[in-house]
């Protein structure tokens, strides 16, 4: 999700789970900064029954992938992310 899209939720968790189809709320954020010419995949969440929470969710928020997340060296990858804190 952009900072842009996530400061529009102005920290209410609730409407990220929804938007997000996600099982659960989330309780911390980072920033991630994903270098120039990395191959993304971009789509719109969709909605989603999750049994284990017996929870269904809507989806419809923008969500990205990163493609070769699984063959990227993993203390390369952490250098792209940067914990911000909890939501509250």
């Amino acid at each position: 999700m952009r900072i842009e899209d996530f400061r529009a939720f102005k920290g209410k968790t609730k409407d990220i789970t929804e938007k997000l189809a996600l099982p659960g709320e989330p309780t911390h954020f980072s920033l991630v900064e994903v270098p120039k010419g990395t191959a993304l995949h971009k789509s719109v969440a969709g909605a989603q029954k999750w049994k284990q929470v017996d929870k269904s969710r809507t989806g419809g928020a923008v969500q990205y992938e990163i493609v070769d997340w699984k063959i990227l060296d993993e203390t390369y990858r952490k250098k792209w992310f940067k914990e911000i804190g909890e939501i509250k």
